[in-house]
């Protein structure tokens, strides 16, 4: 066949960002099937992709018009069938009854419902096999469950599925971004341990390196510092409490305890420059090397999570593009990256992380110059501060709406968090990596042992300070994905246009317009005025008068910790000051603006009546339910909460 020759010049967007239209086509292919798989389009779709490859060699003279559709008809076809074929090789159907061979990839022990994450094994003539498949398990257990363990369990499998209150975070998409759709509950006498399955020599070398390092941390720290140091340094967040984690999240720090670019590029720095004090020995192209090498051993032991993946594939690529000689260009080796990632694991395009590392990168190559360039100064000092600031705006701007979107709350101090997160970051990681190294040292150990402590409560009380201050976070936002695109989009333009350009005019219009309908939206979720019954396992109302909220639940009061978690979701889409009010084995009578609320027992279950309204929460289904009546979730029933929280709106 004619070789085709395609000259740079007629294409100069696609050849200067190939793997930007690559890796779009290849996304759209996913979503595609992610949300409308059908055997019809199994069929259609590489029919389509080869009917237009067709055209394309066959009608030369029209190579610029058919070369685009050839390209993405292509790559969605490749997008689409990576998902399939991932799906039919990591999930089967549910059995809702059997024995399990699980052996353990993740175990955190809790006081109560311990929690894992395990891959099925089959069992081939007395030989333990692995599958691809893999679960969430839930252990009520005194027993030690330690990583690579395997056990046989006696359970039932059930698939993961969101609760649908306002405000819940999308649990059942960010387990099956993680290839996993089902979940199983044992206690004590339901399982039992069989032997290990032999593990590859190498994997075993990176977890007692994990194992050693957490020992050594475990040995100069304690408490909070403890917690926020095996998180931040080794990307283990088990021992974080919602304390810690609210701190980091209402400060918009959150990104400082996943394993990301941030850790990646205070690391590099550090053993480059270490191995540069050895230079008579070892020379800069060995150094990259050995230190690309480090870095994925880092990323092993902390998890392999996308984002650290991501950073740590992405250094790679450009360490040896540099190493060679060949230029390159940041974006698309930025692209390339998830490229390579989504092909070997499509379902990470559904990743939080993910989305977030990626987008935030995106900002920085494309915005921190301009940003960097809004303040000119020449004090050293200063600039080194600003052009820290610069980096962190430049991320916020992509991310913000993605934020927005998935956790319905803005850090208002994001800018002064991110700049001290930087700060001690640095300090945290570097000591960190000295303590690692010389903790064998008498004295030098302690001395950075406490350097290492000093620093993480620094940083600590610094996010506290933040999260105390006047309007740290605000509240109530709620938009659709759609919104966020198109919104992430118009960013992108604004700040990436000169104003004097008619598609900045444009875009910012249409920022403006959209921003106003986000306030609207917010507005009325802070003047709301509704009743919410919650999807919960025992009865939870939630009475809402603008900024006042009275919650109801039939619940002994030492649950209440329970019933404040479940709330602490409904209250970031729709804030206010709260009032927790018992109903266990008694009644309640509230009044809000003239409206008389009254919560009684009956034979059914419960009744809610509003003035004149009145619905039934039944707690089974012998009874016929009427239109407006409901059913607590586990009535089978079309009026079952099961599907979500019902929300009644008062006048």
């Amino acid at each position: 066949m004619e070789i085709i020759a395609l000259k740079m010049n007629k294409f100069p967007a696609f050849y200067s960002y190939p793997f930007a239209y690559l890796s779009s086509f290849l996304m759209l292919g996913i979503i595609l099937n992610f949300f409308y798989a059908s055997e019809d389009l199994n069929s259609l779709l590489p029919i389509f992709a080869i009917s237009v490859g067709i055209v394309f060699f066959a009608f030369r003279k029209f190579l610029q018009r058919y070369f685009i559709v050839f390209v993405a008809s292509t790559f969605i076809t490749i997008g689409y069938s990576a998902l399939e074929t991932y799906n039919s090789t990591h999930f089967d159907e549910n059995k809702s009854d059997r024995v399990l061979i699980l052996r353990v990839d993740e175990f955190q022990k809790k006081e109560n419902w311990s929690k894992g994450v395990a891959q099925v094994c089959n069992l081939e003539e007395n030989i333990l096999k692995p599958t691809k498949k893999r679960i969430v398990f839930y252990a009520q257990t005194n027993q030690e469950i330690n990583k690579y363990d395997v056990i046989q369990v006696a359970t039932s499998l059930f698939p993961i599925e969101n609760k649908n209150n306002p405000g819940d975070f999308d649990l059942q998409l960010f387990w099956r971004s993680k290839g996993i759709k089902e979940m199983c509950f044992f206690q004590e006498d339901d399982f039992q341990f069989l032997d290990k399955v032999p593990n590859n020599t190498f994997f075993d070398f990176i977890s007692a390196l994990n194992v050693t390092f957490t020992k050594i941390l475990d040995t100069y720290l304690d408490g909070d510092e403890l917690a926020i140091g095996t998180a931040l340094i080794l990307g283990d967040k088990s021992f974080l409490d919602a304390e810690i984690r609210n701190a980091f999240t209402a400060t918009g720090a959150m990104h400082a305890l996943a394993v990301s670019g941030l850790h990646v590029g205070i690391i590099l720095p550090i053993f480059l420059g270490f191995f540069k004090l050895f230079s008579k020995y070892i020379k800069r192209k060995q150094a990259v090397i050995i230190v690309i090498f480090i870095l994925w051993i880092y990323a092993l032991m902390t998890g392999f999570s996308p984002s650290v993946i991501r950073a740590v594939f992405m250094f790679s690529v450009l360490a040896l593009a540099q190493i060679m000689g060949r230029s390159y260009n940041p974006i698309n080796t930025l692209f390339f990256t998830a490229f390579v990632l989504l092909i070997l694991q499509p379902l990470y395009l559904f990743d939080i992380g993910f989305q977030l590392s990626y987008i935030a990168m995106l900002g920085i190559f494309t915005f921190n110059k301009k940003v960097a360039n809004w303040v000119q100064t020449k004090n050293k000092i200063l600039k080194f501060f600003w052009e820290g600031t610069a980096v962190g705006l430049s991320a916020q701007f992509m991310t913000v709406p993605l934020s927005l979107y998935y956790f319905h709350q803005f850090p208002n101090y994001f800018a002064l968090a991110n700049l001290g997160i930087m700060l001690f970051s640095g300090v945290i990681l570097g000591a960190g990596i000295a303590l690692f190294a010389l903790s064998f040292v008498p004295i030098v150990n302690v001395i950075i042992g406490f350097i290492l402590f000093s620093s993480i409560y620094l940083m600590f009380q610094f996010l506290v300070w933040i999260e105390q201050l006047p309007g740290a976070v605000a509240y109530g936002f709620s938009f659709s994905f759609a919104t966020t695109v198109l919104i992430t989009f118009i960013l992108f333009l604004v700040v990436n246009q000169l104003p004097r350009t008619k598609i900045w005019k444009a875009s910012a219009v249409l920022f403006l317009i959209i921003l106003g309908f986000i306030v609207s939206q917010r507005y009325e979720n802070l003047e709301a005025k509704h009743i919410c019954v919650f999807n919960n396992n025992q009865l939870l109302i939630a009475v809402k008068n603008k900024s006042q909220i009275v919650c109801f639940y039939d619940t002994p009061f030492e649950k209440l910790d329970k019933v404040k978690f479940t709330v602490s979701s409904y209250l970031k889409q729709f804030p206010g000051q709260v009032k927790y009010v018992s109903i266990h084995k008694k009644n309640a009578n509230l009044k809000i603006d003239g409206q008389e609320l009254k919560i009684t027992t009956s034979q059914q279950g419960r009744i809610l009546a509003i003035d004149s309204s009145k619905f039934t929460i039944h707690y089974s289904n012998k009874n016929l339910i009427s239109q407006n009546d409901l059913a607590m979730p586990w009535v089978e029933n079309k009026q079952s909460l099961s599907s979500g929280a019902k929300i009644i709106e008062l006048r």
